[in-house]
């Protein structure tokens, strides 16, 4: 692992050149805070709407909620420096956030097309350390993020899972892109007219890529 003098200051450990990097205190401790309470409000509302809990289909126990304004911004805001670090120019595609309580996993999958690179943003967290685990060609790589880390990987390509969370509170949030000039560039938006727009209105193409890695060996 090396640590690399960028513009900007930017603190990165690039674990995997072109493949896994770590971006230290990516977002300002302030900005996370606002972030985190920003989404536990979401997540109150959402819920006393709904009479009770919500639950991520794939991660039963865990709220989350997809491209909530908050972090679609938040992925425009932390682009420039991601595109610096992955040496492209990037389409963002969508957001996703989840709020992980005590006995919460992330099943080992690989993202949709629209993750060809995925920034995860450690919102908050405990005294508890739970890392995040990438496997490359082989090898797992075990991340520990704190407030304001940002891994950057390949979510569509790379397996990544976490294990249960022994922990009591955790927001990890996560911003996908794709190479604005890759075979993937029409993935931009998820193929919604702008982001924050809701899952229903993404194109056909990508909520069928969604219906049928549900199913796959994506998710394992």
């Amino acid at each position: 692992m090396t640590t690399s003098p960028m513009t900007q200051d930017l603190k990165v450990e690039t674990l995997a050149d072109n493949k896994l990097y770590v971006i230290r205190e990516g977002v300002s401790k302030e900005t996370c805070e606002q972030l985190k309470t920003e989404y536990l409000m979401i997540k109150e509302v959402v819920e006393t709407q709904y009479s009770g809990p919500t639950s991520d289909p794939i991660m039963p126990g865990a709220f989350a909620m997809y491209s909530p304004v908050c972090f679609e911004a938040m992925g425009q805001v932390i682009q420039p420096m991601i595109e610096q670090v992955v040496g492209c120019e990037l389409y963002q595609t969508f957001s996703y956030a989840r709020v992980y309580v005590k006995g919460t996993n992330l099943v080992r999958h690989r993202d949709r097309t629209s993750g060809e690179w995925v920034g995860n943003v450690c919102i908050t967290r405990d005294d508890t350390d739970w890392e995040l685990y990438i496997e490359l060609d082989g090898k797992s790589h075990q991340i520990l993020l704190n407030q304001g880390d940002i891994c950057i990987f390949r979510g569509h390509r790379d397996y990544h899972w976490r294990p249960k969370y022994t922990g009591e509170l955790q927001v990890q949030a996560f911003v996908s892109y794709v190479d604005a000039n890759g075979k993937y560039a029409k993935n931009k938006y998820d193929g919604r007219p702008m982001l924050s727009m809701p899952w229903e209105s993404a194109a056909d193409f990508i909520q069928e890529e969604q219906s049928m890695i549900n199913s796959s060996p994506y998710y394992t």
